[in-house]
């Protein structure tokens, strides 16, 4: 009995003899774990002249507080039952190691539990690590605390090792570090939880306060000024007294960008033929005082260099002309090594026209091209370009991955990686922009994966990774305008299938897979409906990216007293119109370009209704239109945030001109100034419900009459036949440019311009299809046929021309600018955000003789987009109008909009 109890307490000399001569482990083995202690040692086994005994291995029995099964832990030792093992050795040591590197255990020990024979049975004794209750973070607001969270993402139940909390620190840290929080603390405290096996890790942390850049000074520039030199450093910038602020460019210490901009300077140097400069120093203090730093940056210039010869080794492709043109670079020029280094590859720009694209974008997928300093005479350089070709890839395999509801050929369509065709990388990139303006797959996970390249048989294939997003979305909004309040419901389908709306077990939880796009809506409010189905097959036929595009659509408006805010439903206006058309992608000038045509019914019905459009309040007027529009689109992969390309389009709008053929003397149709005004009284503006001065009409005989209506029984007729068809041109045009300033923080230029015009100067120019300007863009529920281009920091439509009776008549012509910064905050498939700064000028006009480019309203301010699968684009902006409303002496001021949608 007591040779049984004292078999725990000899001492571990063995256990740490056999550590002692196993290997460093990656992680220092805690000096609690051994790999045996001693027992009795039996007659049969003998040990070796070094002391070591071999034993086979029996069973090995597992205690301790442990959540893992046996079977798993044993896995992880690596032993094996009837196994040699020597004792004292590696085999144990080895065991405790393993244990140790998984990071879940405390503290690890082997026991000799018995012997019998040559076998030896084992006791694995464990203490794991504590398991994560909840993490708790102090010092900061709920929505901080909630997004911090989120970026950690740890989850419940997870093993609190030393690893984790380091992490977890460094993660902090660094994410504040690069917010200009350089002296950011962080604590962690694992803490137990009463009544539970598990702990909370509390983490408190001190931001501190940001630090700032007091100064940036050079030494041993002779060549480029301080100032110069700043301003070389894109992304580090001292704190400047004409700029305190520093709203784009803050003075914040960031070192990973201090680094980044050490090399620069270097760059400033080398494109000026400076090849030899180098930073001999750099010192960054902190001033604990003053919360700031101090940099200083000791530069060696060196001399000045020049371009002496090029030669072009191994090219078989392209003559040495052909490269030399495309290199750009002569003989005698000073030497730059940037332009040098961008002209062999541009590492930054994917879609560059350089040497090395040259090759890649004709097959050449294992080119390699090399520049290469041969000589240096005095301050002359010498180059070698050497280009390996190697043969030319074609595509084999091409597949694709991740899509689980879009069917494979419907992506594989889009694509360019056609087995056979010869490796072409501009295609590949091309490929990845076409993908994701499918707006059906999260435009920033799209890889391209190239695997099984065999350069013996010349073949590659390409492997498509795809995310999808959501594809369908649900709009439920609410909102004020018009003097009501106004309701719209919609469900959206971008990647909807017809041929499986009677597949039953194609509902997921609609019939999805063909990338058709599907829209249903109705909005509605207190005096009006409207009802809409829109439908668009992208590939027509299936063979050929020709689209075939359609939709109907139903509005009733009721009369509406805006004073009074009563609706009378015996008057009322309705339109009913439909819509087909069919966009070819063209081939060329490049296939970025696509051709429309759209044709086009509207049909007005007015009973009893006034409008101010014309003057019967009874009968019909017809709308029958072509539509052509020609559009260049290369914005960059993702349509929601691209970061580079641009879009323009110019389209041409037209009514037959029936005024040549259908025999009406327009110029004589009726005469307007017949009648005459010579009284002052006052009417109520069927439109508004104001009250305005009109006078008393006079009849054809001059005779004043009671009513409007009653000076010209006639006019209803006259207009009638004047809008039974109605007859006009209307010309549109949009440019779109975005720009990468920095990383993610981009410029997007707008410039946008249109016209309505007559055939028929006598006809004049109908009141319908008009540019209305002003605000969000969202007043969409208009009947008239209407554009409504947005202004920000102006009431909606408030910028719009007005009849002397004080009608919005809407304007003829108009132009618009616009300038947005934006950056974003997430670009995750979930959730995508970015906040934006912006600028507006623009202005309607009622006539093109009263069109002046430079008469602009403008406004400025800021705001934010928010995209999510399900609910589309939303945002809304804050905007501040700097101008006087036409026709008032009343500055836009600070507005705010609320966005759904693309309307910018």
């Amino acid at each position: 009995m007591f040779i049984k109890s004292i078999k725990y307490l000899f001492p571990l000399c063995l256990g740490f003899v056999s550590l002692a001569n196993a290997q460093e482990p990656v992680n220092p083995i805690p000096a609690t774990a051994t790999d045996t202690i001693k027992r009795e040692t039996p007659s049969e086994v003998v040990a070796d002249s070094k002391g070591v005994k071999r034993y086979i291995l029996g069973d090995i029995k597992i205690t301790g507080n442990v959540k893992y099964n046996e079977l798993t832990i044993l896995t992880f030792t690596g032993l094996e039952k009837g196994q040699t093992v020597a004792i004292p050795g590696e085999d144990i040591a080895d065991a405790v190691r393993k244990l140790w590197n998984t990071e879940y255990f405390s503290d690890v020990n082997f026991y000799e539990d018995s012997i019998v024979g040559n076998v030896i049975n084992l006791e694995l004794n464990l203490k794991e690590l504590p398991r994560l209750n909840e993490i708790q973070i102090t010092g900061l607001k709920k929505a901080k605390k909630e997004t911090l969270l989120k970026e950690l993402s740890i989850k419940p139940n997870r093993i609190i090792n030393e690893n984790l909390i380091t992490t977890t620190k460094n993660y902090i840290a660094n994410k504040y570090r690069k917010e200009g929080y350089y002296k950011t603390k962080v604590n962690i405290d694992v803490v137990p939880v009463e009544g539970k096996e598990t702990k909370n890790m509390i983490i408190s942390f001190d931001k501190g306060k940001k630090v700032r850049i007091s100064s940036i000074n050079f030494s041993g520039n002779k060549q480029f000024s301080n100032a110069k030199l700043r301003k070389a450093m894109k992304n580090t910038k001292q704190k400047s007294p004409l700029n305190p602020l520093r709203i784009f460019k803050p003075s914040k210490y960031i070192e990973t960008n201090y680094k980044e901009d050490l090399s620069s300077i270097i760059d400033k140097y080398k494109e000026k033929g400076y090849r030899d400069a180098r930073i001999t120093s750099d010192t960054v203090v902190y001033n604990e005082k003053k919360n700031a730093m101090k940099i200083d940056i000791a530069l060696e210039e060196g001399r000045k260099y020049y371009i002496g010869d090029i030669r072009f080794i191994g090219n078989k492709t392209y003559s040495d002309r052909d490269l030399r043109n495309l290199l750009g670079i002569s003989k005698g020029e000073v030497y730059n090594g940037v332009l040098l280094d961008k002209r062999i590859q541009d590492v930054k720009n994917p879609d560059a026209y350089d040497l090395t694209n040259l090759y890649q974008n004709n097959g050449y997928l294992w080119s390699r091209v090399t520049l290469v300093e041969t000589k240096t005479t005095n301050d002359i350089i010498d180059f070698d370009v050497r280009i390996m070709e190697g043969p030319q890839a074609r595509y084999n395999y091409i597949t694709v991955t991740g899509n689980e509801k879009t069917r494979d050929d419907i992506i594989l369509r889009e694509v360019y990686t056609v087995p056979g065709k010869i490796w072409r990388k501009s295609e590949v990139i091309e490929s990845i922009r076409r993908l994701g303006s499918m707006q059906i797959f999260d435009a920033q996970s799209i890889n391209p994966n190239v695997k099984n390249a065999d350069p013996e048989n010349g073949t590659v294939d390409v492997e498509w990774e795809v995310v999808e997003n959501g594809q369908s979305q649900v709009e439920l909004q609410g909102g004020y305008g018009g003097g009501t309040i106004i309701g719209t419901v919609a469900l959206s389908f971008n990647n909807f299938s017809v041929r499986n709306l009677f597949n039953k077990n194609a509902y997921k939880p609609f019939p999805m897979g063909d990338a058709q796009k599907m829209s249903l809506r109705i909005q509605a409010s207190t005096y009006f409906q409207t009802y809409s189905l829109s439908f668009q097959e992208p590939w027509f036929g299936g063979k050929k990216p020709t689209s075939l595009f359609g939709s109907i659509s139903h509005s009733r408006q009721s009369a509406y007293n805006f004073r009074t805010f009563e609706t009378d439903r015996s008057q009322g206006l309705r339109i009913t119109s439909a819509r087909i058309g069919i966009a070819k992608r063209l081939a060329a000038p490049d296939d970025k370009f696509t051709l429309s045509h759209s044709l086009e019914f509207q049909y007005y019905d007015l009973r009893n209704y006034t409008t101010g459009l014309f003057n019967f309040s009874n009968g019909t007027a017809r709308n029958l239109n072509y539509t052509i529009d020609l559009t260049r689109d290369n914005r960059g992969n993702d349509p929601i945030y691209p970061t580079y390309g641009s879009m323009f389009s110019i389209s041409g709008k037209f009514t037959v001109p029936y005024s040549l053929f259908n025999n009406v003397d327009y110029a004589n149709l009726g005469n307007l100034e017949a009648y005459k005004t010579k009284t002052t009284e006052l009417m109520t503006n069927p439109q508004t419900g104001a009250d305005i001065p009109i006078g008393s009409y006079l009849d054809a005989n001059g005779l004043p009459v009671s009513d409007y209506r009653d000076a010209a029984p006639d006019q209803e007729k006259i207009d009638q036949k004047r809008f039974n068809w109605l007859e006009y041109y209307k010309i549109n045009f949009k440019g779109d440019w975005y720009t990468a300033i920095a990383g993610n923080l981009v410029l997007r230029t707008t410039g946008q311009f249109g016209f309505l015009g007559a055939y028929n100067n006598d006809r004049g120019v109908i009141p319908f299809e008009r540019f209305y300007l002003g605000g969000s863009g969202m007043m969409n529920y208009s009947m008239d046929g209407r554009e409504n281009i947005a202004l920000r920091g102006y009431e909606d439509n408030s910028l719009s021309p007005r009849s002397d009776a004080g009608f919005e008549i809407g304007g003829t012509v108009y132009n618009k600018f616009s300038v947005e910064l934006r950056y974003p905050i997430s670009l995750k498939a979930q959730m995508k955000a970015y906040v934006l700064t912006f600028a507006d000028a623009g202005a309607a006009y009622s006539s093109f003789k009263d069109y002046n480019p430079f008469k602009l309203q403008r406004s400025a301010g800021a705001g934010i987009r928010v995209s999510m699968p399900m609910f589309g684009l939303l945002g809304m902006d804050v905007g501040y109008g700097f101008d006087n409303i036409p026709g008032t002496n009343r500055k836009g001021g600070v507005q705010y909009h609320f966005i759904l949608g693309q309307q910018f």
